[in-house]
């Protein structure tokens, strides 16, 4: 295994557990989309959105918004 990948996979727990819909409001939200923004996008309600973004946060083991995105664009 190369040293990039090792580093990646440190830097990132989690990500390989997001879903598929926690992928795309996470996509949104790094984006820089409030929850409302994303709720109106992807056609869900405010609390839904928020309760995944509280998902993401915890697989990913970050506390917000910022973190959440670090961790996502080292991940491409």
């Amino acid at each position: 295994m190369s040293e990039a990948v090792i580093r990646r996979e440190h830097f990132m727990p989690g990500l390989q557990l997001l879903s598929q819909a926690e992928r795309k409001v996470l996509d949104l939200l790094v984006m820089g989309k409030t929850v409302k923004e994303v709720a109106l996008i992807l056609n869900k309600s405010v609390n839904t959105v928020r309760v995944q973004k509280s998902a993401i946060y915890e697989k990913l083991q970050v506390r917000n918004q910022a973190q959440a995105a670090v961790r996502y664009v080292y991940s491409q």
